[in-house]
């Protein structure tokens, strides 16, 4: 009876460790659910906002240049990624199917929208946006060059943020995992550790991981901010995988 209570008492202090182990791992898990929603958020409203990125180049009723010419010269500017000609009779259907009322406070039948170009910037910020309107002003047949100002700081903060969530998130992925290895390396040095028990701790890992991310699905699905903390599910992996590195850094 004696032998039976020293061992329940041995494995008392394994429990007690095997739950600081995993425990984390859940809470490390739907941390970085927060963290790649962040990245996620920042990355879908520049992914939506990125067509209104463009700048709309008017071209004279009566230019004596034709438009493909034009495209030729704008698009031998250097920033510029593409430009799509729109005619003056799609640019009417376009405008009386955005407002069908249009119509009746036509005067006459004439179409009083000019042609014009929508160009694409290589890369959508005032900067490069102002410029591109300098450098095309000079094209000949353009009588009128527009953009939105806020849309291009938007963009242009929207990718700032994607670059520096993906960087911090490389980054912390990256040192989880050379801590991991490093502490098992230091441990299977010294023979703390046998192959059973690594599997025991990936296996054991994914699945705090899991539970984390089911977590935080749960949480992004039931709670009232539910679309602004919703990922793709794919993402799921990834929080798994955080979960792993957890138990490998803290157990070993």
């Amino acid at each position: 009876m004696r032998d039976t209570e020293a061992t329940n008492m041995r494995k008392l202090p394994n429990l007690a460790r095997q739950i600081t182990c995993f425990l984390p791992a859940i809470l490390i898990a739907f941390a970085a659910g927060l963290i790649l929603n962040a990245y996620y958020q920042a990355r879908a409203h520049f992914e939506f906002l990125s067509p209104r990125g463009r700048i709309a180049v008017f071209i004279g009723k009566k230019a004596q240049v034709s438009h493909q010419l034009i495209a030729e010269k704008i698009l031998n500017i250097e920033g510029v990624a593409g430009a799509v000609y729109v005619s003056q009779d799609k640019a009417l259907e376009t405008a009386l199917k955005d407002a069908p009322a249009l119509k009746e406070v036509m005067v006459t039948g004439d179409n009083p929208f000019s042609p014009y170009f929508l160009v694409e910037p290589r890369e959508a910020t005032p900067g490069v946006a102002q410029w591109l309107k300098e450098q095309v002003a000079a094209v000949e047949g353009v009588v009128d060059i527009r953009y939105d100002a806020n849309t291009f700081t938007i963009l242009d903060s929207l990718r700032s943020l994607t670059r520096i969530y993906g960087t911090a998130i490389k980054a912390l992925a990256a040192f989880g995992f050379i801590f991991a290895v490093f502490r098992y390396a230091l441990n299977r040095m010294y023979r703390l550790i046998d192959y059973r028990h690594f599997l025991f701790l990936l296996l054991g890992g994914a699945a705090a991981g899991s539970l984390g991310a089911g977590a935080y699905y749960a949480m992004a699905r039931f709670t009232v901010q539910a679309t602004m903390a919703r990922v793709p599910d794919h993402y799921a992996v990834y929080m798994a995988l955080a979960g792993v590195l957890s138990v490998m850094a803290w157990e070993n």
